[in-house]
């Protein structure tokens, strides 16, 4: 019987969601797969520099099956440094986020210095693209990922003299694929079909990109329709969290009955108590917390946009997404006053989005994808 894979994951940013990914990999995947990372911090660095580092911590050792990198690797650039270690092994590019259309924090400064921070976007698109020509498959966590992101590198190279690079570049998508990222539900529990208490639950970072200020705005408004509830506000945090948010906790006042980073184990037992989850993003790639809050029992309610509609089950779009902030005051307002038609839901889209996301399910597709590539020749 032929042996499982030997993969080598190559992590240059191993934290948050990164590291949640890859230790479902190794504790779920039949394949044996080890993982090299650098600490979460300095992502510019990590881009520019974590090839040198790895070809660096690589040299020498036993050459894989397979080579699993992460978007934040300059893969062109360590396939050239580490070439002696690469040998034969196919490289795979795993697509959490990139770079190109990931969404710029509004900020005062000259035109200037807004230019630089577009361009500073481009330049690091750009090493996504490379990585993706250097590849001999490549992953995206979501469909919207990999549409958003072509859409952005052709606008891209609309505007550099690349012309030649264009058809070349663009051709790159039809060898991209889909594989999510799969959940550790174990420990969450499970939707019931009991009531809730009017708990919402928002389980993002509490940056810009995922706009916590939409939220607040948000639940203002359904306070002051009189309607009760509570809120817990369970995500990572800068120290001290932005402005606009603290502004609005304080507004919220005690309904704000948690305020920040949670151990697992407390996380899910709220996440358990919880009867709605709400996302107000503009920055989705593909929704890991808002999948595991779903799964553990909470309504969804979430922008019609980004990577949401695929995550919602078809026949419940129409009641869990929204198309604007007046739209998610009235859905709110229903959901934690009247719970009974929506816990109903709840426990439908939980058990779908199980099935569909838990490790146990998408390991196989990761599996599948080992298998195949180990056989590859390399372009």
């Amino acid at each position: 019987m032929p042996r499982h894979p030997r993969v080598t994951l190559l992590s240059p940013y191993h934290g948050g969601s990164h590291r949640a990914w890859a230790d479902g990999l190794v504790r779920h995947c039949r394949a044996e797969v080890s993982v090299v990372g650098l600490e979460n911090r300095d992502w510019r660095w990590r881009m520019q520099g974590a090839a040198l580092a790895m070809a660096r911590q690589l040299r020498g050792q036993p050459c894989p099956d397979v080579l699993l990198a992460t978007d934040m690797l300059d893969l062109a650039a360590f396939a050239g440094l580490a070439r002696t270690y690469v040998g034969a092994a196919p490289l795979v590019l795993y697509m959490h986020e990139n770079q190109l259309t990931y969404p710029l924090r509004e900020q005062p400064g000259s035109p200037d210095r807004v230019r630089q921070r577009r361009e500073q976007a481009r330049f690091f698109g750009l090493i996504n693209a490379r990585s993706m020509a250097a590849a001999d498959r490549v992953v995206f966590n979501s469909a919207f990922h990999r549409s958003v992101f072509f859409e952005g590198l052709a606008e891209l190279l609309e505007r550099l003299p690349a012309a030649g690079e264009r058809d070349g570049l663009m051709a790159l998508s039809d060898r991209c694929e889909v594989i999510p990222v799969g959940i550790e539900v174990g420990d969450l529990p499970g939707p019931g079909n009991g009531p809730r208490a009017p708990l919402v639950v928002w389980n993002q970072r509490w940056e810009y990109d995922k706009n916590p200020q939409g939220l607040c705005t948000a639940l203002e408004a359904v306070a002051a329709r009189g309607v009760d509830f509570q809120v817990a506000l369970c995500g990572e945090s800068p120290d001290p969290p932005p402005a606009e948010l603290a502004a609005g906790i304080a507004a919220l006042g005690a309904r704000v009955v948690h305020q920040g980073f949670l151990p697992r184990a407390e996380y899910a037992r709220l996440l358990g108590q919880s009867r709605v989850v709400v996302s107000t993003a503009h920055h989705e790639f593909f929704g890991i917390s808002v999948v595991e809050a779903a799964v553990a029992g909470a309504f969804p309610l979430l922008p019609r946009r980004l990577s949401y509609p695929e995550i919602v089950p078809p026949a419940y779009s129409g009641a869990c997404l929204y198309d604007s902030s007046e739209e998610l005051v009235e859905r709110l307002c229903t959901a934690l006053s009247m719970p009974d038609p929506t816990r109903y839901d709840a426990v439908a889209i939980a058990a779908d989005l199980r099935g569909r996301f838990n490790w146990t399910a998408v390991r196989r597709q990761y599996d599948d994808l080992f298998d195949q590539t180990r056989f590859l020749k390399t372009r």
